[in-house]
């Protein structure tokens, strides 16, 4: 156990941070390009119909920042 944790390499830093223009653009792409549904039954039945995965997150708040 102690040499296993002795011969572990350190921990990479984390990506650079994103302006916030960027980070505006990122989120308008999430509202806008993807599909949301306001209940799973109805993201599921959309996947069935075009034989896709469901992508299920649920979040506090709102994705754009206005919580």
């Amino acid at each position: 156990m102690l040499a296993a944790c002795t011969l572990t390499l350190p921990a990479q830093a984390g990506p650079k941070l994103i302006t916030g223009t960027e980070q505006w653009e990122n989120v308008n792409y999430l509202l806008t390009e993807i599909p949301w549904y306001q209940s799973l039954s109805q993201a599921q039945e959309a996947a069935r119909q075009k034989g896709k995965m469901v992508f299920y997150m649920h979040i506090l708040g709102k994705l754009n920042g206005a919580t």
